[in-house]
């Protein structure tokens, strides 16, 4: 048996009189740990073809303490499974439930104690009692950030006695809170009771207040051998004063963490850099410790904890795996002192690290510290996903900037237009003018291009390729923080909900007759304003996606899958890689249809004039994004194997909201009167084969551009497929509708009639 698993045995029984079988799948321990939830699964045997029956789990034991209620269920009381929060069971009583089961309806169970024809089954179990009784204490009281060592103590700790044994030995976790008011791990389950170590700077205020001082808060968590924590109900604080000289110090300790690396101290390597780089963190900058000496700091920390947990911490621990955790997250704590190389490395480590932890939860074990795996996760990927959308942003404006240095626009060709003549205001430098062609298209169609393909060959794209891949190796581990979530859901189980800053992302588990028409929303609070290098919602909206499956799917019904929704607050995927054209209100300009002979009276003569004249036309530009991005995942239980789609022909239906204010064509009405090309709002997804936002696939349902500020903006469209979607700008024909995706190239509305016959111009 599993002495730390989150258990207890079922003693069941089934009423004799009807022949309805309830069953508690029995577990390992009687006893519970307040780490774990608590997961009863339950089932019925015995209904005939066409019958369902009604459940309801109810508690009889003990009478004065109820804890089947809402504060404390992650299912509901009436499905099939019940799941307790972690820590519900209290005290040292006997729990007792029952799963009730009937063929006559709801109404039947109303009061199970009565009912007739109800089938029942019976858990027993208690709770683990925590390690109590003591306290941590933390000397001395006072001293210099990264200079004094500090002694925590975990002081006179019992485990009580239960069922005639305890759980010894103890271990002992120190941690101290940060900002956010998370725990930052200085060491996980050790075996010894106190610790020496030199402390940041802290949150909180001196007792007597000053600029260069700090009060630090410092937690102990004891737990016992079976799982069950407890916590010391009283932090204990010392005041740390700000060195006076932050590079001589860095100095020292990246000196010190080699050291301890030689050693093998793997452990006091992650407790040295976690310290050093949260003094960072509250820092600030000067004329000494500017932005780019932290990011190099920054960088040869990561480097030393990189080369601590492949040498020094193999095989690598839990204990150690949440440490290491932590000290990502200190090391990741300000995105704009991140480099590239920086962050790939910790993404790299997260990912090793969770899916450690995964594959033991998958192998049958139960994680103790899954609670602060999951939250060092995911505070990590949101500091994280903010310096690679800020790399993958500046990476992008480079790159268009390039593109744009490299457009030489030359002399119209011959072909529709005589002359292109661009109005006083009007800029060629961000667009192309139809009747103009680049050198490298001379000789091309001079219908206007609407998909552009872009080079490969340069430094610019090569930097871009690699932001790509980075924000997929990104949300990679997003996707893996979310298995690891729901690892242990049981079918019913309110859906994980991880939100950070810059993205946020629900997972549930659900039975495959369950995706049928299922439908769900995720929202969230756009923590920064609406522009086109982070596009999101109008002023004052919140960032919003509905989501809806078809009536129809075609995946193995004996499985459960997990479905995944996560809503980026902040951009991932650059925005250049748009090969959509795209009307552009800033390069107007007139031109004239080629002369034609158009006969005089009735003589008999003809004259050589141009049909059409002063015709207003627009240049093109890459499309923008216009809103959040969202990501639909879906994968049969605990299988990392992404859906592409639900079946061949049903389509998920998109709801996402969207900023119309980032672009005024649409709202405008801006069409070329030549080609009749207009603008409007639509739905694309990422191609993570081509690397390139793209419109295969989707089919537009319907845009509405909100109130005067854009509030409530929205568009609906289906997707025959799984994938990142957005909303952005989409070439449009003349009445608005979206050309369709594999429309290359506009037909020209010479005559100025749209949609019309224009084989003539009379």
């Amino acid at each position: 048996s599993n002495p730390g698993a989150a258990s207890s045995s079922a003693v069941w029984a089934t009423t004799p009189a009807v022949a309805l079988a309830v069953r508690i799948v029995p577990l390992e321990s009687i006893r519970v740990a307040n780490t774990f939830t608590t997961k009863l699964l339950g089932s019925v045997a015995g209904l005939v073809a066409g019958q369902s029956a009604s459940l309801k789990w109810v508690q009889t034991a003990p009478s004065d303490v109820q804890v089947v209620t809402t504060a404390n269920l992650l299912t509901s009381q009436f499905a099939r499974n019940l799941v307790l929060k972690r820590g519900a069971l209290t005290g040292a009583s006997t729990y007792t439930f029952r799963l009730y089961a009937s063929t006559a309806g709801a109404a039947d169970l109303a009061n199970p104690a009565r009912c007739q024809a109800c089938s029942w089954a019976e858990v027993s179990l208690v709770q683990n009692l925590p390690p109590s009784s003591g306290s941590i204490t933390a000397g001395p009281a006072s001293g210099v950030a990264m200079v004094t060592d500090f002694t925590l103590r975990a002081e006179e700790w019992e485990d009580p006695t239960q069922l005639g044994s305890d759980d010894l030995p103890l271990s002992f976790t120190f941690a101290y809170m940060d900002s956010l008011g998370v725990r930052k791990f200085l060491v996980v389950a050790s075996t010894q009771p106190s610790l020496t170590m030199k402390l940041p700077t802290g949150p909180h205020a001196c007792t007597i207040p000053s600029a260069s001082c700090s009060r630090l808060e410092l937690r102990l968590q004891v737990s016992d051998a079976a799982g069950a924590t407890g916590e010391a109900p009283e932090p204990a604080y010392v005041e740390v004063t700000k060195p006076t000289s932050l590079v001589a110090l860095v100095t020292t300790h990246l000196a010190t963490m080699d050291s301890l690396l030689q050693d093998g101290q793997g452990k006091a390597v992650l407790a040295a850099a976690c310290s050093i780089t949260d003094l960072l963190n509250d820092y600030g900058t000067d004329a000494t410790a500017t932005i780019q000496y932290k990011t190099g700091v920054r960088a040869a920390v990561i480097d030393k904890v990189d080369s601590a947990f492949r040498t020094a911490l193999q095989p690598i621990t839990i204990g150690a795996g949440v440490q290491c955790l932590a000290t990502i997250w200190a090391t990741c704590g300000v995105a704009e002192e991140l480099s590239f190389a920086s962050a790939n490395k910790a993404m790299d480590l997260i990912s090793l690290t969770g899916t450690d932890v995964l594959v033991r939860i998958m192998a049958g074990g139960n994680v103790a510290q899954i609670t602060a795996v999951s939250l060092l996760m995911k505070n990590a990927l949101g500091t994280l996903l903010g310096a690679v959308s800020a790399l993958s942003t500046r990476r992008s404006l480079d790159q268009d900037l390039l593109s744009d240095l490299s457009e030489m626009v030359v002399l119209p060709a011959a072909g529709h237009s005589r002359s292109a003549r661009q109005l006083p205001g009007a800029s060629a430098a961000d667009g192309d003018l139809p009747g103009a062609h680049k050198v490298s298209e001379v000789g091309a169609s001079n219908d206007q291009p609407l998909m552009e393909e872009v080079g490969s060959n340069d430094a610019g794209r090569r930097a871009l390729t690699a932001a790509v891949e980075q924000a997929e190796n990104l949300m990679a581990n997003i996707d893996l923080l979310s298995r690891i979530a729901v690892s242990g859901h049981a079918i019913g189980q309110v859906a994980d909900d991880a939100s950070t800053s810059t993205y946020r992302t629900i997972t549930e588990r659900i039975a495959a007759s369950g995706l049928a028409l299922f439908t769900k929303s995720i929202d969230a609070d756009a923590t920064n304003s609406s522009s086109l290098s982070i596009p999101q919602v109008a002023f004052n909206s919140r960032a919003y996606a509905l989501v809806t499956f078809p009536a129809r799917t075609e995946l193995a019904t004996a499985d459960d899958y997990e479905v995944q929704l996560t809503l980026f607050i902040q951009p991932p995927l650059p925005a250049s890689e748009m090969p959509l054209r795209c009307v552009d209100n800033t390069a107007r300009f007139l031109s004239d249809l080629g002369d034609v002979l158009v006969p005089l009276g009735n003589t008999g003569a003809v004259a050589s004039t141009s049909p059409r004249t002063d015709i207003e036309q627009y240049g093109t530009r890459k499309c923008s994004l216009l809103g959040n991005s969202l990501a639909i995942n879906v994968r049969p239980y605990h299988i990392p194997t992404a859906i592409t789609s639900l079946s061949a022909t049903g389509e998920i239906t998109l709801r996402l909201h969207y900023d119309p204010t980032l672009r005024s064509e649409q709202a405008d009405q801006v069409m070329d009167k030549l080609t009749g090309l207009r603008t409007t709002a639509s739905c694309v997804y990422w191609d993570s084969t081509l690397g390139e936002w793209s419109r295969a696939g989707l089919r537009h349902i319907s845009a509405s551009t909100g109130d005067e500020q854009g509030s409530g903006a929205y568009v609906e469209c289906v997707s025959s497929h799984m994938s990142i979607f957005a909303v952005s700008e989409v070439p449009a024909d003349c009445r608005g509708v979206p050309l369709s995706p594999t429309v290359q190239k506009t037909e020209i509305d010479a005559c100025g009639v749209c949609g019309g016959d224009n084989a003539t111009c009379s």
